[in-house]
């Protein structure tokens, strides 16, 4: 129970709660007053309420989450170089923070820094909903679950996101020996090692930039079952919630995986070096032999890039040399929560210039001490040595993102375009200063300078590793590898009894693009006297590193805070790549969903925790605590005990796809659906409608750039047409 950040209704514990918070308890109040007198309770506090909120003045300073988050950031940091056991006047990262700051100014810096921490509030926030018992005590969704009937149906496999997977060394340096099998990621171990030696961390956890290798002399390894990705550092859960309620409905190892997986690998290397995709693919086949029943996938955020990819390399000549059929006959769901299908903008800004929003809320004393820490640099450095990052830039450049004149998801009284990935400020305006085109082309040059570097020269190199363009015809019908993750090259497979739900979260401000500045130029190194020259010395004069761009935290606007300009999401992906394959592409477009596979989506809108929780609560949407909203929970739980769900759309995602389907195919407006997928299909009828594909694929036209102009097909010809 100390691992739970939140938890779901636990019954009889609800009274010691409200005994310390001024929940709206409601009949339980009077009762609870009573009991006051009987217990020779000390005296409440003026103004203190069962029935209504804590007033302002009752904990004016604690009254707010943003406080303890700031609190706990600086204990967590003085006693993390306590345990280090190393002197504060030798260390050379505080040394750096505390000449980086003015003590007397450091009262003011806190006040700002306080005031641009997210707002959180320990008061409730009034809801009429909260009147009624269920809205109010949502329950622990697995129990709910049960007594609606539901039990296991298919059997699960589970893949988790990029960072949620901890990650373990079975061998390193001289540097972390008594690390053994411990992580490196995921723990409180991994805190140790960056604070006592971060070069020796960022060592061993970087790879290879052009080959996605580990060091030499390193292994890390993903961790393995349910504690690889439950929680991670500690308390923070993942997917223990989901976990639990799964057991609830009675779930065992026995017929649910989670398929972790080491993160920071390009995808192909996940075969390659862990022979992950083969062992997917084994894991499915036998639950399937076991419980004679398809599987159901669930995977979260970058979990759903990699089924995807799996998916085109299951009937791959290059990769697991079947058929579209496999899938067809061994997978019957599959769950995306929060997938980010057509990447993200904080992607490209991190690997670009090592920033996003998480760093913007952090200034003045905070901000140089993070900076002291993992600079703007050390975040780029360490982006582009994480291969797997690369599949989460942004598809489809300017054509689906926007140019300096307009985006799909503009609204209609935005100013500056979102298309304008960097923008600038002048006067009191910002003007356009990059496009995502010319983001990513910049990214691209710097990736082939530094692959013309000799392997001494110090500075890390990488290589861009997918093809994130938006797809020809031609390529639809034979993808390249490098465009497995991108669905805009890549169609579905041929599965016509696959249902694919798309489950995320709206109504939270979610980056979209960023006016920036120029940082200011280094101190140029004093050099030594011609001859006396030592190494150490040398070093000190070589010109330090920088980045192009900073975010403008100073500027604030509607719709821009600290310099980021916001759209509807989760919090971390915008709804246009949330939601536009499943509500739009997949649902109309045939030669992306030549199968005509079922789609379902479900939004979530977010609601603001209450209580003293610091994670989001049971009707969060947040990108990653959306993993412990209630209602998601028991959607997720009905859909692997066998029932339908229908489509839920609150969102302005409808507008959107029109806007995008202009700019892809010319051509905007909701179209009908596709027909219903035919019956289960044999081989000869497979290669008959794959055929019935290439052909309507081979007869579109492109339109001018390098969109394609792919129409809906028409009902098929009969089968002898086409043989």
């Amino acid at each position: 129970l100390k691992k739970r950040s939140h938890s779901f209704d636990q019954g009889p514990r609800d009274h010691a709660a409200a005994r310390s918070h001024s929940f709206d308890l409601g009949p339980r109040a009077e009762t609870l007053a009573t009991r006051q007198d009987n217990m020779s309770m000390p005296t409440l506090p003026r103004g203190f309420s069962f029935e209504g909120v804590v007033p302002e003045d009752c904990r004016p300073m604690f009254a707010r989450k943003r406080y303890a988050f700031l609190i706990g950031i600086l204990l967590g940091g003085g006693s993390v170089l306590y345990v280090t056991k190393r002197a504060v006047e030798q260390s050379d990262l505080v040394g750096d923070f505390l000449s980086s700051i003015e003590l007397s100014a450091l009262r003011a810096q806190v006040a700002e820094q306080v005031r641009l921490l997210p707002e959180f509030n320990f008061r409730r926030a009034p809801d009429p909903g909260w009147s009624e018992p269920k809205a109010r005590k949502p329950g622990r969704p697995g129990l709910v679950a049960v007594e609606e009937g539901v039990r296991p149906h298919y059997p699960v496999i589970m893949i988790p996101g990029i960072i949620s997977t901890g990650l373990e060394m079975w061998a390193g340096r001289q540097c972390a020996a008594s690390y053994f099998r411990q992580r490196l990621w995921g723990t409180l171990s991994m805190l140790r090692l960056f604070t006592l030696d971060r070069e020796c961390w960022l060592a061993h956890m970087e790879l290879d930039g052009l080959t996605g290798a580990d060091p030499e002399g390193v292994r890390i390894r993903a961790a393995q079952g349910f504690e690889a990705a439950d929680y991670v550092v500690g308390g923070y859960w993942v997917w223990a919630l989901l976990i639990e309620s799964l057991a609830d409905v009675g779930y065992s190892p026995s017929n649910m995986h989670v398929a972790a997986y080491d993160w920071r690998l390009p995808y192909r290397a996940l075969e390659e070096r862990d022979f992950y995709f083969t062992r997917l693919r084994s894991q499915i086949e036998m639950f399937k032999q076991m419980h004679g029943r398809k599987v159901a996938v669930v995977g979260h955020s970058m979990g759903a890039n990699v089924w995807f990819y799996f998916m085109q390399w299951i009937k791959s000549p290059e990769g697991g040399k079947l058929s579209s059929a496999w899938v067809s006959d061994h997978v019957d769901q599959v769950v995306m929560i929060g997938a980010p299908w057509l990447g993200a903008p904080k992607t490209m800004t991190g690997l670009y210039m090592g920033e996003s929003r998480d760093f913007t809320y952090l200034t003045g004393a905070l901000g140089s001490l993070v900076d002291a820490v993992m600079s703007p640099v050390v975040r780029r450095r360490m982006m582009r040595a994480w291969p797997s990052v690369h599949s989460l830039l942004p598809m489809g450049g300017n054509t689906v993102w926007g140019d300096a004149a307009s985006a799909p998801d503009d609204p209609p009284d935005i100013g500056t375009s979102h298309g304008a990935l960097l923008q600038r400020r002048e006067g009191a305006e910002t003007v356009p200063e990059l496009t995502m085109d010319e983001v990513r082309e910049r990214l691209e040059a710097d990736a082939l300078r530094t692959q013309a570097l000799p392997d001494d020269s110090g500075e890390k190199r990488f290589r861009m590793w997918y093809d994130l363009r938006v797809g020809t015809p031609d390529e639809l019908v034979h993808p390249p590898e490098a465009a497995w993750v991108n669905p805009l090259k890549s169609p579905l497979p041929f599965a016509p009894n696959l249902t694919i739900h798309c489950l995320y979260g709206v109504g939270i401000s979610t980056e979209r693009s960023y006016v920036v500045d120029v940082p200011p130029p280094p101190p140029t190194p004093v050099a030594p006297r011609k001859g006396e020259e030592s190494p150490a010395e040398l070093a000190a004069c070589a010109v330090p590193e920088t980045v192009p761009y900073l975010i403008d935290r100073s500027v604030q606007a509607v719709n821009i805070t600290n310099g980021v300009r916001l759209t509807d999401g989760d919090g971390t992906i915008p709804l246009l790549s949330l939601g536009y394959t499943c509500e739009r592409l997949w649902r109309q477009r045939a030669a992306y969903n030549p199968s005509r596979a079922k789609l379902v989506t479900r939004e979530y809108k977010h609601q603001k925790s209450s209580g003293a929780a610091l994670r989001g609560g049971p009707e969060s949407a947040d990108h990653v605590d959306i993993m412990g909203n209630a209602e998601m929970i028991g959607d997720i739980l009905r859909i692997v005990g066998g029932q339908e769900l229908q489509d839920r759309v609150i969102s302005d995602i409808a507008r959107i796809s029109d806007n995008l389907d202009e700019r892809l195919f010319g051509s905007a407006g909701r179209k009908p659906a596709l027909p219903p997928p035919s019956p289960t299909p044999d081989a000869a009828e497979v290669v008959v409608a794959e055929a019935q594909t290439q052909t309507a694929q081979a007869a579109a036209a492109p339109v001018t750039g390098s969109a394609p102009q792919l129409e809906r097909c028409d009902d098929p010809p009969p089968a002898e047409e086409v043989a």
